[in-house]
């Protein structure tokens, strides 16, 4: 069993300040623990994908998180295929 990973950006509090208030962490979506990888990395992907739909360009950050997770996944069906195989 996997124990759930508090945040340390809202300190496991689930809330961010700033400068007009408090809002929900957009790491852990305000539940104060780090969701799942697969989560994560499709909040992120809908954020990417939010920013281009109203015109807004991705940061550089954001193109190169994106592009290690494509590698990432490559590499990891490329095993499963090779495995597929033996």
């Amino acid at each position: 069993m996997q124990t759930k990973r508090e945040c340390l950006s809202c300190a496991a509090t689930g809330e961010r300040p700033t400068d007009y208030g408090s809002v929900d962490c957009p790491d852990c979506g305000g539940s104060g623990f780090l969701p799942s990888r697969s989560v994560h990395i499709d909040w992120r992907a809908r954020d990417i994908e939010r920013a281009l739909s109203t015109g807004r360009l991705p940061e550089a950050a954001e193109v190169k998180w994106m592009l290690t997770e494509l590698h990432n996944a490559r590499r990891a069906l490329t095993e499963i295929v090779a495995l597929a195989h033996d």
